[in-house]
Formats: C-alpha cells, structure tokens, sequence
C-alpha cells in the first residue's frame, strides 16, 4: 500500500465519531453500528464511500426544523 492508504477492514460511522472525538469508546459503538467492509484498502470503490462517509460525518445532521 502506498502512503495514505487506507488499510481498515472494517468501519463503521460510530467507530468514526468515537476516534474523532478521542474516546476510548469506539470498540464498544462499533459492535452495535453496521459494518461497511473495506478490504485490504486497495478497492478504490470502497475508498471512495469511506470518503463519502467521512465528508457525510464532517458535514453534520442537521437539527429537525432546522
């Protein structure tokens, strides 16, 4: 794998939010949240839903009535 490459097996939004924010909590959120399966990093369309994911995560949820 070159520099930058992701090299997860699995991960799951949760599991995003919980190493973003520095928790220790993220083993914990993963095993209740869906998986998305990633491979060895090397699948570039499963690179680029985790870039999706990731850009959906920065972006927020709105609140309702917002």
């Amino acid at each position: 794998m070159g520099a930058g490459a992701v090299a997860l097996t699995t991960v799951s939004w949760k599991t995003v939010v919980a190493v973003r924010s520095g928790t220790r909590t993220a083993e914990r959120q993963a095993r209740a949240a869906l998986r998305y399966p990633l491979g060895d990093g090397s699948d570039p369309e499963a690179l680029g839903e985790l870039h999706r994911l990731a850009a959906h995560l920065r972006a927020g949820v709105p609140r309702a009535g917002a």
